[in-house]
């Protein structure tokens, strides 16, 4: 069970009317298993370590989120506000 599944019970609401917002792949994944609308946000990995070292740590994790294509992808959190 996804932390978005739990939410949905607690709430008791239906999976499309949730936006989950996250910063990991497996926060677009959760969302996406369960039929929720997801927003990627991107932000340095927890290490600040990047996988291209050409590349900032923030341009490596935008580049991961992106590729799991979440329906919204924000570069912070106020951008959120022109999505809800």
């Amino acid at each position: 069970m996804f932390l978005v599944d739990i939410r949905i019970k607690q709430f008791g609401i239906t999976p499309a009317e949730l936006l989950f917002v996250g910063d990991l792949p497996s926060d677009i994944t959760a969302a996406k298993t369960v039929g929720a609308r997801s927003a990627g946000i991107s932000r340095p990995s927890p290490m600040g370590l990047a996988s291209d070292f050409t590349k900032s740590p923030v341009d490596g994790q935008a580049a991961r989120l992106k590729a799991l294509k979440p329906d919204y992808f924000l570069d912070s959190l106020t951008d959120l506000l022109t999505v809800i």
